[in-house]
């Protein structure tokens, strides 16, 4: 795998630096990366969508990835996995996840990170309806890879999200 080389000098803290797309990669399965400012209600939009997953009958598993200091951390939740690393170690980290789903398995991401150094199926920013000054410097350094910018997500959009994909 491509190792990601960054300007990391220079990036505010909170600030995920530019990632060229072409390291961008897809991830192995189906894929919906979810994305909240602070003034939004991300739980309920996650909520939705697995909800919807459900209601469909389709197979997923939910990652969380938050970059952070130290040495990289994989652990299981009750739900999927939880990734705590570095952004330089956060490819890594998701493509040994990705050898271990299953054909088929949609995978709901959560975290700006994962928008950054990965292409998901669909990415959606939840802004709560607050302008983008308060949307947080994760969510404002990967703006342009969203394909939908929405102020929530109901069950309507979720289960049009999760027939597309």
């Amino acid at each position: 795998m491509s190792r990601l080389r960054l300007p990391l000098l220079g990036a505010e803290p909170g600030e995920i630096p530019p990632i060229d797309d072409a390291l961008r990669v897809p991830f192995a399965t189906p894929s919906i990366a979810l994305v909240a400012s602070p003034t939004a209600d991300g739980v309920g939009a996650r909520d939705a969508l697995r909800e919807a997953l459900r209601a469909a009958g389709r197979a997923s598993i939910e990652l969380e990835v938050v970059v952070s200091d130290g040495p990289a951390r994989v652990s299981r939740t009750e739900l999927g996995h939880r990734i705590d690393a570095p952004l330089l170690e956060i490819p890594d980290a998701l493509a040994a996840i990705d050898r271990s789903l299953s054909p088929g398995t949609c995978v709901l991401a959560t975290g700006a990170a994962v928008v950054a150094v990965r292409r998901p199926t669909v990415s959606i920013l939840v802004t709560g309806g607050a302008p983008p000054s308060e949307w947080g410097l994760e969510a404002r350094s990967v703006r342009e890879r969203f394909e939908l910018v929405v102020p929530g997500v109901d069950t309507v959009l979720a289960r049009e999200l999760v027939a597309r994909v």
